[in-house]
């Protein structure tokens, strides 16, 4: 998340209990803790994550959606890596599309 240039939304939404409460949780257990990309599987878990969440406001969540579909075209452009972690990019894909279809509607 260090790349989106806006601090006050990384800080309020890492800062969110719920948000918090997840990553120190994927601290601890995630299978891909020690994997030299988990800083970007945890970014990419927190994008998806926000946009399940009321107390953002539609901006903050149209900057999430974008910034999680920048790194899901990302994780795509290497199939092994994609494939290698199928179920978080799938459900973060289905996070997205859901967001996106709301977003639409509104």
């Amino acid at each position: 998340m260090a790349q989106c240039g806006d601090q006050s939304l990384v800080n309020k939404i890492c800062h969110y209990p719920e948000i918090i409460a997840d990553l120190d949780a994927i601290r601890k257990t995630a299978y891909y803790r020690k994997d030299s990309n988990a800083a970007f599987l945890s970014s990419c878990y927190v994008l998806g994550a926000a946009l399940g969440v009321y107390y953002f406001s539609p901006g903050d969540k149209k900057k999430c959606a974008a910034l999680l579909a920048q790194r899901l075209e990302k994780a795509r452009s290497n199939p092994h890596f994609a494939m290698r972690h199928f179920q978080i990019f799938g459900d973060l894909e289905e996070k997205l599309e859901g967001y996106l279809q709301d977003a639409s509607t509104n």
